[in-house]
């Protein structure tokens, strides 16, 4: 059934999976992160409060540290995640916008990934999809009892490589879809 395939990157390994889904919804995870034992459950539940609206399109899952005392730069962004990131997407979801559904953990309706034309070649391949999702006015959601644990980067080195590719992700997402933040569309709930 499946073939073994040079590494082509990213988006090629979740394009081929979703070539392969037969189920409406996919969740995608990311190979350092774990997710809790209700963490499907609890992301799933979004997508059966609105079952009466097919615009939903994805509901991103709520990322936390799990090596959190391992330095102190991972403890620092044990509060990042938890204060910046996870806050503003509590904020984001409750306009039914949350700007990313990573791809360390999310679940997204089949044919709105179908109707994109799946993920793009590029670094911030789930940023860009949100967004593509948002510009059709598809709602995104955040769940943030849908909790998974992600490693953290421990050098300093590591960090900022990371953070160079979300700045990266966002630059591409900019430029896929210029105007994205400008658009207002009232949802009704």
């Amino acid at each position: 059934m499946f073939q073994h395939k040079t590494n082509q990157g990213k988006s090629n390994a979740l394009n081929t999976g979703l070539g392969y889904a037969s189920y409406e919804y996919l969740v995608t995870v990311d190979a350092d992160t774990l997710l809790h034992s209700k963490a499907l459950r609890n992301i799933m539940s979004r997508f059966r409060k609105e079952e009466r609206d097919k615009k939903v399109g994805a509901v991103a899952g709520s990322i936390m540290i799990s090596n959190t005392k391992q330095s102190w730069l991972t403890r620092l962004q044990t509060w990042d995640y938890f204060l910046g990131i996870a806050a503003l997407k509590r904020q984001q979801g409750i306009y039914e916008s949350t700007l990313v559904a990573q791809g360390a953990f999310s679940a997204m309706r089949k044919e709105v990934i179908t109707e994109l034309g799946g993920w793009q070649s590029v670094v911030g391949e789930d940023i860009v999809l949100t967004w593509g999702m948002l510009r059709q006015n598809y709602r995104v959601f955040f769940e943030s009892t849908a909790l998974a644990y992600t490693q953290a980067p421990v050098s300093l080195y590591a960090f900022f490589r990371q953070r160079k590719r979300w700045a990266r992700g966002m630059i591409e997402a900019f430029r896929t879809y210029p105007n994205i933040l400008f658009r207002c569309k009232d949802h009704q709930t």
